[in-house]
């Protein structure tokens, strides 16, 4: 199985093309399409999807039909039609600025839904303990469910960053993290308070749902969030202690080399 290479090498040049004319976008975007197809189908149909998902979101790209039947692909005109077909759900802090650089999966989809897991699936194994028996598909379907419920969108990778920092993989079963069945810390303060969880799909449920309706939305995207240092959109309480943001940051550039390395090809 052959690693994906230089998907950011290949993510890059779109978003600084799509600030110029459109026959600049044209031409960058029919080189980074042939490239594309030395990629398996799945996975080359994400990133097209991603590509006509990042023109949608810009305002500066006003011709767009005609920048769709210039590139003269039809594997991309597909990729485009699906993009323009799920827009509307795209209402989180998932898309647009600079969150185009974590992902996005339509967690409805079953294959979308596979890959967030798998994605998550991919740092956990890397993972020394994992006490609680935290599985990818333990945070995707607590992604879904706040995507449901709270339509925004929450990335894999914020997720990983958050469970790693906050303690769920530590060794000791006598951290609070792990004897509350709490991966997250939601509720375990610094004031010694606990918050105890019956079982962990629960307190990971609990996470996204925080994540999506206090601290993520539709003008506050990830790095947003990084930068004021996980403070709430209400402008009331924080994630966590001053310098949070910046050691989610440092975990996040961790997490996305490594799975960016690790990606097999089916």
């Amino acid at each position: 199985m052959k690693k994906l290479k230089d998907f950011q090498a290949w993510e890059t040049p779109i978003y600084e093309a799509m600030q110029e004319e459109d026959e600049w976008i044209i031409r960058k975007l029919r080189v980074l399409i042939k490239r594309a197809k030395k990629i398996p189908t799945k996975q080359r149909w994400h990133i097209l999807v991603g590509f006509a998902t990042t023109l949608l979101t810009l305002n500066s790209v006003s011709n767009l039909d005609y920048i769709i039947k210039s590139i003269g692909s039809s594997e991309f005109t597909k990729a485009f039609q699906k993009a323009k077909e799920e827009k509307p759900a795209l209402k989180g802090g998932n898309i647009g600025g600079s969150d185009n650089n974590y992902s996005f999966y339509d967690l409805n989809d079953g294959d979308d839904y596979k890959s967030y897991a798998v994605m998550c699936q991919i740092w956990i194994d890397n993972q020394s303990y994992n006490l609680l028996n935290i599985t990818g598909e333990m945070l995707a379907e607590g992604a879904k469910k706040a995507f449901n419920e709270k339509g925004i969108y929450v990335p894999f990778e914020l997720a990983l960053a958050q469970l790693t920092i906050e303690g769920g993989f530590r060794s000791d079963p006598n951290l609070r993290p792990i004897r509350t069945r709490n991966p997250f810390n939601l509720g375990n303060d610094d004031a010694g308070n606990n918050r105890y969880f019956d079982d962990v799909q629960q307190a990971i449920d609990a996470y996204y749902r925080l994540i999506a309706g206090a601290y993520l939305g539709p003008d506050v995207t990830v790095d947003d969030l990084v930068s004021s240092d996980f403070v709430r959109k209400d402008r009331v309480g924080k994630y966590a202690g001053v310098g949070y943001g910046a050691d989610v940051a440092k975990v996040l550039r961790q997490i996305k080399k490594y799975i960016k390395d690790n990606i097999n090809e089916d």
